[in-house]
C-alpha cells in the first residue's frame, strides 16, 4: 500500500490493539517504481518513536554513464521475468561474480553482456567477445591465449596478445562457451583461475584483470552428462 518509502515510522495497530511500528523501504529499481510514485510527494512525517532511517541500509544507486543513463535500465520494458533478471545482473555489477547468460540463439544474450559492460566500473576499457562456435580448436587457443614469435605459421614478429590480454581491465565475453572443444575448457579455467596467461609458444605468463561473463544456447547440465563440458 505504501507507493514511497516512509520517512519516519507509521504507527499502527493489530486485531489485539498491541501498537506496531511500521518502516516502508524499496529494493526496486528507480525505473520500475510505478508512475504515481515518482509524481507523489513524501508522506508527512507520522507520530511515534525516534525515527529509524539510520539503522536502514540504503539501496545501492543507479549507476549511469556520463549522459546520465543506466544501459541495463534502457532494456527494461516492464516484462516481469526480465526485469527481474536485469535487476540480479545490478546487484552483482563490480563485484568479480563470473556471469552465464543461458537462452536460444538471437534472443540477445550478447546485449544483456555489452549493457551490463556499460554500467560496470569497467565501462571505460574494453568490452572483447569470442565467438566459441565458430573458431576450430588450433585458433580459438591462439585467439583466447595469443601467440609468441614463430609459434605457429603465419604469425607476424613479437607477440600477439590474445582476446584475454585484450580486455585487461573491461569486460571478456565468451559467446556459446558450450560449444568449446573439452580439452580447451580445462586450460581455460586454469587461466581464469590463476588470471594468468601464457602465448602459445611462450614462457612468461601474462596477468590480467577481466570481467568474464558467458553464453551458450545449451543445456549445460545435460552436456556435462555426456561428458562434453
Amino acid at each position: 500500500r505504501f507507493r514511497n518509502p516512509l520517512a519516519t515510522p507509521l504507527a499502527a495497530h493489530v486485531g489485539n490493539d498491541r501498537p506496531l511500528h511500521l518502516l516502508a523501504r524499496f529494493n526496486w529499481p528507480q525505473w520500475t517504481r510505478p508512475a504515481d510514485a515518482m509524481a507523489r510527494p513524501a508522506p508527512p512525517p507520522v507520530g511515534g518513536p525516534a525515527p529509524l532511517a539510520s539503522r536502514v541500509e540504503p539501496t545501492a544507486p543507479d549507476r549511469h554513464d556520463d549522459r546520465g543513463h543506466s544501459a541495463l535500465a534502457d532494456l527494461c520494458t516492464g516484462d516481469t521475468p526480465f526485469d527481474g533478471m536485469v535487476d540480479k545482473l545490478r546487484r552483482v555489477l563490480d563485484r568479480d561474480v563470473p556471469i552465464l547468460l543461458l537462452g536460444e540463439t538471437g534472443t540477445g544474450k550478447e546485449v544483456l553482456a555489452r549493457a551490463f559492460h556499460a554500467d560496470s566500473a569497467r565501462a571505460r576499457h574494453p568490452f572483447v567477445a569470442v565467438n566459441c562456435a565458430s573458431l576450430s580448436a588450433p585458433s580459438i587457443e591462439a585467439e583466447l591465449f595469443g601467440v609468441e614469435d614463430g609459434a605457429l605459421p603465419g604469425t607476424r614478429r613479437g607477440v600477439t596478445a590474445g582476446k584475454i590480454v585484450q580486455a585487461d581491465g573491461g569486460t571478456l565475453f565468451l559467446d556459446e562457451i558450450g560449444d568449446m572443444p573439452m580439452a580447451l575448457q580445462a586450460r581455460l579455467l586454469r587461466v581464469l583461475q590463476d588470471r594468468q596467461v601464457t602465448p602459445l609458444g611462450g614462457a612468461r605468463p601474462v596477468a590480467f584483470d577481466v570481467a568474464v561473463l558467458c553464453a551458450t544456447h545449451h543445456n549445460l547440465r545435460q552436456r556435462i552428462e555426456q561428458g562434453l563440458f
